[in-house]
């Protein structure tokens, strides 16, 4: 019998499914070995169907597997944490909400984890647990503002020391008269050297009275007379209270010191303070022994000085012009005297008290001098009476 070829699914009815095929072929009078050819077909058909539908299904089986797997996952970690873990975050503002809320189709994004589920905290998290946690610094006393004042102005000699200490005393409200601040600087005075001696004085200056002068004179005269101490007791006690100053000084090269300070300040009234040491008797040697000395003695200042209109001024003024026998002034004051002969009183002073070869010459010849001799005579005089 011809062989007759199977029924195909792309047949001219394309819509047709192989069922309907098959059933078709079988429902027509047909021949055994093709009927066993068919049954065959159909055979292997129905278990490559079956096959195909088991594999389906357990595919959709793990997958639902694997997706009920995650949620139960992520509802374990997101679970609430304990409240020994639990860190505040902070409110966002509603600016916030609306810029970090997500656009319209986009996967929201998942919040994120807490401590308890082993992340690292965030920088704000740590700020709020220090601000939570901390303890509150003590306050530090006196005596530690004040050691660090002193470090402070060592390490940096151009601070300036009202504004570096008014820092201090803000941020922890001492009070250096109250605390005593003066008798601390004056103990760790005679210990200090170089720059901490300064940041020292420069302290005193600033929160020292008068009463801190006798012992600023101690150290000064042992220290070898150092600017910055004497430097401390003018801001102190002002220019005009050196002489009172000189008094208390432990030693004459104290005295001399500060007599050769005040001559060679520009300060006005410094020039006032030495003439009043010239005047006091106690202090006049050595103060006229830091003239002697002084290599750059203020002449002009000093012959301004002899027309004063106090008398102890011009007079205190003349001695240091004699006394210091300087040549130049020497013939300033021969020259003050020809110029002004009615009102050299104190210049012909000057020249009695010189010892200097210019002034013996002039009044050598000033006693033959008919115009010259009555001032000569008179100046005398006076003279005697006031060296007395």
């Amino acid at each position: 019998m011809p062989r007759q070829d199977l029924p195909q699914s792309s047949d001219d009815n394309g819509d047709q499914t192989l069922d309907e095929l098959i059933a078709r072929a079988l429902a027509g009078d047909g021949e055994p070995l093709r009927l066993e050819r068919l049954q065959q077909f159909w055979d292997r058909q129905s278990r490559r169907r079956r096959r195909r539908s088991l594999l389906t299904a357990m595919t959709a089986a793990a997958a639902s597997l694997l997706f009920a797997g995650w949620l139960i996952g992520g509802r374990r970690t997101e679970a609430p944490p304990s409240p020994a873990h639990v860190v505040e975050q902070p409110l966002p503002s509603p600016r916030g909400l609306a810029s970090a809320a997500p656009d319209d189709g986009m996967p929201t994004t998942k919040p994120a984890a807490s401590l308890a589920a082993g992340r690292p905290p965030t920088d704000y998290e740590r700020l709020m647990f220090f601000a939570q946690t901390r303890s509150p610094q003590p306050r530090r006393t006196p005596d530690e503002l004040l050691t660090e004042a002193i470090d402070r102005l060592t390490a940096n000699p151009q601070a300036d020391v009202r504004d570096l200490t008014a820092d201090l005393l803000a941020s922890d409200g001492a009070d250096p008269v109250r605390h005593d601040w003066q008798a601390k600087l004056l103990a760790e005075l005679p210990d200090s050297a170089g720059a901490r001696r300064v940041a020292v004085c420069r302290l005193l200056a600033v929160y020292g009275s008068e009463r801190a002068t006798p012992a600023l004179l101690q150290v000064a005269a042992r220290a070898g007379h150092p600017a910055e101490v004497l430097d401390a007791i003018e801001a102190i006690a002002g220019v005009d209270r050196w002489p009172a100053i000189a008094r208390q000084a432990p030693d004459s090269r104290t005295r001399q010191a500060i007599a050769q300070r005040l001559l060679r300040a520009d300060a006005e009234g410094a020039l006032l303070a030495f003439v009043a040491m010239i005047n006091d008797e106690t202090l006049r040697s050595d103060a006229l022994a830091a003239a002697r000395d002084e290599q750059q003695l203020p002449v002009p200042r000093l012959l301004a000085l002899l027309d004063h209109e106090q008398a102890w001024v011009r007079l205190a003024a003349a001695r240091t012009l004699g006394e210091t026998s300087r040549c130049e002034m020497t013939e300033a004051l021969i020259a003050r005297i020809r110029n002004r002969p009615s009102g050299s009183k104190e210049a012909w002073f000057a020249l009695l008290a010189s010892q200097c070869e210019a002034a013996d010459e002039f009044v050598a010849r000033a006693a033959r001098d008919p115009h010259l001799l009555g001032q000569l005579n008179n100046a005398r005089l006076q003279w005697s009476r006031t060296i007395q």
